[in-house]
């Protein structure tokens, strides 16, 4: 990945911010280039929106993810309470995040493997900062080893931080955050 740009000070509707330009070089296991990718994103301060005093705070929406060609899949299975993860179809390897090719043997050819969702943490943090709209904190975060040896990052539900342990057992819930709109996210297992 390469920093390329930033842009001159943008308004926009969310706020002023600027455009910053990323480039990813995507090569094979022979490093001879394959492809090229460039990413724009926009940070940016939002707007201030005027409250009348003594006015209830309206709930921000949750942050929703950037779905691609790569990940649309792992999205769709939330909407049905399934994990799905990428196997390869050439040498069977499991992996996530998903991307445009195996990461083992560089094949372009995938199905999705529905896994179980239950795992041991193998690592974790407590966020605290930045708080950003959606969550309540501070929020523990987990690196989960699944049984099918595959690592996802997803927070924790119903752990307070200090109950939290490398090596705990948990399993993925699926949680409606907004209408139409599931998130998986891990709880203690108690098997």
């Amino acid at each position: 990945m390469f920093f390329e740009d930033v842009s001159d000070e943008k308004r926009t509707a969310l706020g002023a911010g600027h455009f910053l330009d990323y480039r990813y070089e995507f090569s094979d296991q022979h490093e001879e280039l394959v492809g090229r990718m460039h990413f724009r994103i926009l940070k940016f301060r939002p707007t201030r929106q005027p409250v009348a005093a003594g006015a209830p705070q309206p709930k921000p929406p949750h942050p929703r993810p950037s779905v691609t060609r790569d990940s649309a899949f792992f999205w769709e299975g939330l909407q049905q309470r399934l994990l799905l993860i990428r196997r390869c179809s050439r040498c069977g390897h499991l992996h996530h995040p998903p991307g445009p090719m195996c990461p083992k043997c560089h094949s372009p050819e995938w199905t999705p493997q529905p896994v179980s969702g239950r795992g041991l943490i193998h690592s974790y943090v407590i966020v605290h900062q930045p708080q950003l709209p959606g969550f309540s904190y501070p929020l523990p975060v987990a690196l989960v080893e699944l049984e099918e040896g595959v690592r996802l990052i997803g927070n924790l539900h119903g752990l307070a931080p200090d109950a939290v342990r490398i090596g705990m057992p948990v399993e993925a819930q699926f949680d409606e955050v907004e209408p139409g709109y599931v998130l998986y996210a891990f709880r203690a297992r108690t098997d």
